[in-house]
């Protein structure tokens, strides 16, 4: 992560948290439909910020730019066999979900559903397996202390799925575990984005 002075670090980390971190928490429940495919300008809005925040943050890995892409492949397979797993666990326990999401009808309904799950897709990744535990690292030597704000990241990912239901918010963890182990092996946020827009659209076509 570039260095910043002290007093931007903190602000824009206060901010961070105030409106963006902390905020989903207290989403409890879904609506019968979570999504009606209108132009997606709430999504779009939120992922603008996290756009400076990456350009002002981030710090390019050196790999060439395909292969850095090409990661997404084996980071999708991981994360969708695990939630086909939860999916088959979900019907065979007979614990389902009362959300439904229909599928897009016609083009201009898909160009929003992939623009909203797009900018979901990127704001999601930089906020929780870039910027926020990057930051909270950032803030400490100790590699006790380190671990726990890994952990911290996890938890507000998650728990920002309760929403959900339960299975959302297991699913959101083995997620969080597979991208930021990713992220820190390669440092590619470009790959992560990939995974979590690709395994969105598969998600919505077969679960």
């Amino acid at each position: 992560m570039k260095q910043r002075s002290k007093k931007v670090e903190i602000s824009v980390f206060l901010l961070i948290m105030l409106f963006y971190v902390i905020p989903p928490l207290f989403v409890f429940k879904a609506g019968q439909s979570l999504f009606s495919w209108n132009f997606p300008y709430a999504s779009v809005l939120i992922a603008l910020p996290f756009a400076f925040i990456l350009y002002f943050f981030y710090e390019k890995n050196e790999k060439p730019f395909i292969i850095n892409y090409l990661l997404f492949l084996p980071q999708l397979g991981i994360i969708l066999a695990f939630s086909f797993l939860l999916k088959f666990a979900s019907v065979y326990f007979k614990l389902g979900t009362e959300h439904s999401i229909l599928l897009p009808f016609g083009v201009f309904e898909w160009f929003c559903c992939l623009l909203q799950f797009f900018a979901a897709a990127f704001y999601e990744e930089v906020l929780y397996r870039f910027y926020l535990p990057e930051q909270l690292l950032n803030f400490t030597k100790s590699k006790a202390l380190g671990f726990i704000f890994e952990i911290i990241s996890l938890l507000f990912f998650a728990f920002a799925h309760l929403y959900l239901g339960v299975f959302s918010v297991i699913n959101a963890a083995f997620a969080h575990i597979v991208l930021r182990f990713c992220f820190k092996k390669n440092g590619c946020i470009g790959s992560l984005i990939a995974s979590h827009f690709l395994y969105n659209v598969i998600s919505l076509i077969l679960l």
